[in-house]
């Protein structure tokens, strides 16, 4: 039976982790990336792709627009049928969320010390 080495071991072979990659450090999860900063090549985080999605995601907007000219739209209430409804509707809420976004975080924010007062573990500072 072999034993597996702790970390008291001299052993300073690295310790093997899933499908045979090096295990994590202490105190991170396998199966975790590490993501050092500045080296992330995501193709999601190009700007070349981010300019991309914007311009795509804005044609499919504006086609979405346009063809209101060629198919009517029939809401339950007079101001769903007039022109680009869906878009300036949306709009509209997104700014709304936004607003209230804010004034609850303005709201609900605690100092950071907050919950430090409480903490029987940690140690009072001298101030």
């Amino acid at each position: 039976m072999s034993e597996r080495p702790t970390a008291s071991s001299t052993d300073l072979r690295p310790r093997a982790g899933a499908e045979g990659h090096p295990a994590p450090p202490d105190g991170l999860k396998p199966g975790v990336p590490t993501v050092v900063p500045g080296s992330d090549d995501h193709w999601l985080t190009r700007p070349r792709t981010i300019r991309r999605l914007w311009w795509v995601f804005s044609a499919i907007l504006a086609l979405t627009v346009i063809a209101q000219w060629f198919i009517p739209i029939k809401g339950k209430f007079p101001l769903e049928s007039t022109f680009a409804f869906a878009a300036w509707y949306g709009f509209a809420c997104c700014v709304a969320m936004v607003l209230i976004a804010r004034v609850l975080g303005w709201w609900l924010k605690r100092p950071e010390s907050y919950y430090a007062e409480d903490d029987p573990v940690r140690e009072p500072r001298d101030v």
